[in-house]
């Protein structure tokens, strides 16, 4: 089996925030390949399950292939709402003259959903699929970015807090063919053709039966040795397509800030480690990814809690045949168990856990999300400087604090000199190699492409579907840029500063579809106008005719001397006009001036407003207007359409207008742009979302669209 090799898989798609002045930095305990800094995620916890906080540097052992480690950088991360354990202070486990850390505020986290749809039974995928749907609604938090990836390579949705996007992604998921062999003479699981090739007399003894009861055969055995070959060769191949583009994955997401996490959703697998074939997967590949990337993995068993009745159940259609039905049974446990093993080792050697043996798939995924809301960072510099290529092995210890339970990465393999020396290549330039190209020459480009978030500018887009002839379809791709970040020099009674903005539209499938030329912006204020521009931002606004579909948009800002960038993405549908169904625009919000239109008749002339569409952040003293197009075709039902203006906030209904008419055409025949407006001196701070429904009483439908904004 062939797969797409997945490249873009941890593109960072998180709707614009406003800015979090009290948000913690990312750690800075990096992994600089050069001096081979091994970082290490630890979490402690008591026998309950519970964080153990108030540990210091001093309470941790570390070593590598049981040689000490002096830890050089060390770090506590506890979120305010982690169950901790005070067991570690009460125990007295803090050394004579030692201080206990107190723990920061952990950095964002980010969560990658890997469903394995090789591996998965189709009624698995369908329990799965309801699973996750339930919680990307309900149970990830919504400043957590998100993302979802098959290990097939059909499907691929970067990280975002786009809560939809991903549920529409997962209702998409299916099981992917495999290509394992198979008789109607007998069934050889993966497992049971592996104890074969392992010589094991019982398992070849069930599938010779098997075999021989449908039909005489004088080479039975042989038969069953040349299946058993087949199965376990495409079943390695199966297992290590996974277990490569699981290693892809993790690598992919080293540089990242925040706390990062893979949950692998799967059936299970085999290696094929133990016959030691060519095809077989090394994990402890996926350990040093792990430990190089910062990326801890977990696994969930997605087969749930199993009661198979011995002999066969309905939907099976092998014979039933008591002479071996004991063997049979013995066979297929020991396989259970054997993936179960496998998927273990896979996430312990990341210091993740695998949720197996339950059907509360949603209760695993919400233990798995808040495993590291408590955690200590180490770093050390390896005494053992050879490169042989050999893993090295890690344990940290905390010896005087009895009962604790550690969970942490368990190694690293070291450069191969060897291997380096082949190709020509330094270890160290092999290692960086992958991420050298953000070095390239149009850094403003590389931002829009690359895997990395870019944070250094605060940018803020909003993306819209518009069409001003009801024919045509665009996007009014809107940016804006807090100039309180730029650094500006100061020159002769001026503030001097260039930035660079650019846009990227890319379809469902990661293919760019359309660039928009970057545009230069050279800012030489005065004091007033400085202080009107930090106020106000800088604006950026394109059309992009587009084609039904559904996109994400990409916009990225450089400042050209500093060289600090900053970008934002969205998801943007652009529905098909030529369906007929009544349709709404983007709603596109303003800042008012003087009185709002009432009514339709007010309407048909936008007024003087100042676009804010882009970062959507209000004062208590503004007014939120909002403007949007209806679209409908020549169906049945007539102009009487009717619409509502509504305000939510954490989905309560706070304010909404009176029903008000309107007509989608005005007297030239062409959309009529409507805006309504809400006053928010009577709101207090916080986030809320604005919602339009447009109803046509005599066709009996309806549309709606929404948007998000902040009061400060």
């Amino acid at each position: 089996m062939t797969r797409p090799l997945i490249i873009l898989l941890v593109l960072v798609c998180a709707a614009p925030l406003a800015p979090a002045q009290n948000e913690p930095s990312p750690p800075s305990v990096r992994v600089p390949v050069q001096t081979e800094l091994v970082r290490i995620d630890v979490m402690v916890s008591d026998k309950s399950g519970r964080p153990q906080l108030g540990l210091a540097a001093e309470d941790f052992e570390v070593l590598e292939d049981g040689v000490p480690q002096r830890i050089s950088q060390f770090r506590a991360f506890a979120a305010p709402e982690a169950p901790a354990s005070t067991a570690a202070k009460a125990a007295g486990a803090e050394p004579e003259g030692a201080t206990a850390t107190e723990p920061e505020a952990p950095p964002r986290r980010l969560v990658l959903l890997a469903v394995d749809d090789v591996h998965i039974d189709a009624a698995n995928l369908i329990r799965l699929k309801k699973t996750l749907q339930r919680f990307l609604e309900r149970d990830v938090p919504q400043e957590d970015l998100v993302g979802l990836v098959t290990t097939s390579g059909t499907r691929s949705n970067p990280l975002t807090t786009e809560r939809e996007v991903l549920r529409q992604a997962v209702a998409k998921l299916s099981v992917q063919s495999r290509s394992q062999a198979t008789v109607a003479s007998a069934h050889i699981t993966p497992y049971q053709a592996e104890m074969i090739e392992l010589g094991d007399p019982e398992a070849l003894r069930v599938a010779v039966e098997e075999i021989t009861a449908q039909r005489p055969s004088p080479n039975a055995e042989a038969e069953a040795q040349a299946l058993a070959r087949q199965v376990l060769a495409e079943s390695v191949a199966d297992a290590r397509a996974t277990l490569e583009t699981l290693e892809q994955i993790v690598r992919g997401m080293a540089d990242l800030p925040g706390r990062k996490a893979v949950v692998l959703c799967s059936d299970g697998f085999l290696t094929g480690l133990s016959t030691r074939g060519q095809g077989a997967f090394d994990i402890r590949r996926i350990t040093d990814a792990g430990t190089r990337a910062g990326v801890v993995v977990y696994g969930l068993d997605s087969r749930g809690l199993q009661a198979n009745a011995p002999g066969a159940g309905a939907a099976n259609r092998r014979l039933v045949m008591p002479s071996i039905m004991g063997a049979r049974e013995r066979v297929t446990q020991a396989g259970d168990l054997a993936i179960h093993d496998a998927m273990h080792a896979l996430a312990a050697g990341t210091g993740g856990f695998l949720e197996a043996f339950t059907n509360d798939f949603s209760g695993a995924l919400r233990k798995i999300v808040h495993d590291t809301d408590a955690y200590y960072l180490l770093a050390y510099e390896p005494t053992n400087g050879r490169h042989d290529g050999a893993f090295r092995t890690i344990e940290v210890r905390v010896p005087r604090l009895k009962g604790a339970r550690l969970r942490h990465r368990k190694g690293y393999l070291a450069p191969d000199a060897r291997a380096a020396a082949a190709t020509g290549v330094g270890p160290a330039a092999r290692e960086i190699s992958s991420v050298s190209s953000e070095a390239g020459p149009d850094p403003l480009a590389e931002a829009l492409s690359s895997s990395a978030p870019a944070e250094a500018l605060r940018v803020s887009l909003s993306a819209d579907f518009v069409s001003v002839d009801a024919t045509s379809s665009q996007l009014l791709v809107s940016g804006h840029v807090d100039l309180r970040h730029v650094p500006f020099t100061r020159s002769a009674e001026r503030h001097l500063a260039t930035l660079d903005m650019a846009a990227s539209v890319f379809d469902e499938a990661g293919r760019l579809v359309r660039s928009l030329p970057a545009e230069s912006a050279a800012l030489d204020l005065t004091d007033a106008s400085y202080a009107l521009a930090l106020r106000n931002g800088l604006q950026f606004q394109k059309a992009v005719p587009l084609p039904p579909g559904r996109y994400r948009v990409v916009l990225a800002a450089r400042e050209t001397d500093g060289g600090g960038i900053g970008k934002a993405t969205q998801w943007a549908e652009v529905p098909d006009l030529g369906s007929g169904r009544l349709t709404l625009s983007g709603l596109f919000l303003t800042k008012q001036e003087g009185p709002a239109p009432r009514g339709e008749r007010g309407a048909a002339t936008p007024p003087q407003a100042r676009n804010a569409q882009a970062n959507r952040v209000y004062r208590q003293e503004d007014s939120l207007g909002v403007e949007f197009f209806v679209y409908r075709g020549a169906g049945p039902g007539g102009e009487k359409l009717v619409s509502k203006t509504e305000l939510w906030q954490d989905g309560v209904l706070v304010s909404a207008s009176r029903p008000e008419p309107l007509t989608a055409r005005g007297g030239d025949g062409r959309p009529r742009a409507h805006t309504r407006r809400f006053p928010l001196g009577a709101f207090p701070r916080g986030s809320y979302e604005v919602r339009v429904v447009v109803e046509d009483d005599q066709a009996g439908t309806e549309a709606s669209a929404r948007a998000a904004f902040r009061i400060e």
